[in-house]
């Protein structure tokens, strides 16, 4: 008996062993109070330049399961997605608001279709519904989804109709991440808050037992927009578990750049910058790092300019470099993003009181040099093009033209130009022109006055590109060739007959 439990003691130890070592092994802690990192494959994408399609592919995709926890719900395509992927076998499961934009769903006509999805199989849960009493979160703010219990796809904007279609005006980020140990933590906080037995969620049809079927055309369609996919570490930031102390910690640690674009900056954050995110914001500044800031002003009227006096005044009195709305097809920022050094926020807590104490926010930390470059790039293109007033900051004005349109672009001076990548001159041309360089521009040139960029087109590179296309030309050539000869033979021999 002994033996026995001495052998027993010994299978205990070396279980808890193992399992201690499957834990570790899911994520690599900075130290030892550190946030966890996962490692993951993480594909960057903006809007409104993807109309949603890297959402629409990851959820096609699912095999097994998908869930779902959004605040605004709305597009017809994510839905008539969901619905299918339900009816070829996939478990789906919906955690939407109840109040969002505080009004009750039920007034939607839309809100029917996730009574189709029911019906299909899928189980739909409502949070903070209408009449609820007791709220464990003022909203349900977050905008994710868990596919497969392996990847997770995460964006600062809602799933609606306008942000899935090509009219959408909003800039935002989202993230594919494929990563197991990140999936199986963003499962878990989805199971808790889906959780029936709490006193805030309810079933779709207890909420709304007398909602019929939506009867109109259930479709979906994909974008030609693609974005590359990088090897990167992920850290979860969740409100109510760990999101403040993950952004300060964050925002802190900055030592080379420090980006930010923001929908809105609580007043008081700005008025008295003390233990807030502007006010972390702020120190690095004052420490000599590249700080910059680009602040939603598309509300501004004509008569009430609120959010380009709060830019102003950040120009004015700080070391931050700010900007407003930029001019254009995505003047509504509705972004919540951060590019610190060679990491980057991604997700749906604004700079507010109630976002970042009372509401339910996903948040991602991305650890990668290439994909912070790549929301850099974009962050930059809306800094400059957007309103930057003086404050002491010298402006110089970049103008660039590509195929007969201008863009102007506010470098602070001394500022490296920043130009997009590869423009293309359009399907109206016979040939395929691409890009071939800027007349006037040299690498790594700077803003030191003001300037005018045009864009130079080369048609040879439509035969670099398409040699398939070289080699008809070739064809031609030597088709014309042997007419031209040979009717240079014969009308030679009637000649000399």
């Amino acid at each position: 008996m002994g033996c026995f439990r001495k052998t027993m003691a010994v299978m205990a130890v070396l279980a808890l062993i193992l399992s201690s070592i499957a834990i570790i092994g899911q994520g690599d802690r900075a130290d030892a109070a550190g946030p966890v990192y996962y490692d993951a494959e993480v594909t960057p994408f903006t809007f409104p330049e993807c109309e949603g399609t890297p959402v629409l592919e990851a959820l096609e995709h699912a095999e097994k399961t998908i869930d779902v926890s959004v605040y605004l719900l709305t597009s017809v395509y994510v839905l008539s997605m969901l619905i299918e992927k339900q009816s070829q076998g996939v478990k789906v499961r919906v955690l939407i608001e109840g109040q969002p934009i505080e009004y009750d769903i039920g007034t939607y006509d839309g809100t029917r279709i996730f009574r189709n999805l029911v019906d299909e199989g899928g189980e739909v849960h409502i949070i903070n519904y209408k009449g609820c009493g007791t709220q464990t979160y003022t909203n349900l703010h977050n905008k994710y989804a868990v596919i497969d219990g392996e990847t997770v796809v995460l964006t600062s904007e809602n799933w609606t109709a306008t942000n899935f279609s090509s009219h959408s005006e909003n800039r935002g980020w989202g993230a594919v991440i494929k990563s197991t140990g990140y999936a199986q933590y963003m499962g878990s906080v989805f199971d808790n808050d889906f959780d029936e037995s709490r006193t805030d969620v309810k079933r779709f049809t207890d909420v709304y037992p007398e909602l019929t079927p939506y009867t109109g055309e259930l479709s979906y369609r994909f974008g030609k927009y693609s974005a590359p996919t990088y090897t990167a570490k992920v850290s979860p930031a969740v409100t109510f578990d760990n999101a403040s102390v993950q952004l300060k910690a964050l925002i802190s640690s900055a030592t080379d750049r420090l980006y930010s674009e923001q929908l809105n900056i609580t007043d008081s954050f700005i008025d008295i910058p003390v233990d807030n995110p502007y006010a972390w914001m702020l120190e690095r500044a004052d420490a000599g790092i590249d700080t910059r800031l680009v602040l939603n002003t598309y509300y501004d009227t004509s008569d009430d300019h609120r959010y380009a006096e709060k830019v102003k005044y950040i120009n004015d009195n700080t070391p931050i470099i700010a900007s407003g709305s930029p001019e254009g097809d995505h003047g509504l920022i509705h972004n919540k993003g951060l590019v610190v050094d060679d990491r980057t926020w991604v997700g749906s807590m604004n700079w507010t009181v109630d976002s970042i104490n009372d509401s339910r926010e996903a948040n991602v930390i991305i650890q990668s040099p290439k994909v912070s470059d790549f929301y850099a790039e974009t962050f930059l293109l809306d800094l400059y093009s957007g309103y930057v007033p003086g404050g002491g900051k010298e402006v110089r004005k970049v103008t660039y033209t590509v195929d007969g349109k201008e863009t102007a672009l506010n470098h602070i001076k001394g500022d490296r130009v920043v130009l997009p990548d590869d423009p293309v001159k359009g399907p109206e041309s016979v040939y395929t022109y691409t890009f071939s360089h800027w007349d006037g521009y040299t690498e790594g040139m700077v803003a030191d006055k003001d300037v005018v960029l045009t864009a130079v087109f080369d048609r040879h590179d439509a035969l670099d590109d398409n040699p398939w296309f070289a080699y008809v030309i070739i064809v031609l050539a030597v088709i014309a060739a042997l007419t031209l000869c040979t009717w240079y033979v014969r009308h030679g021999r009637d000649r000399s007959s």
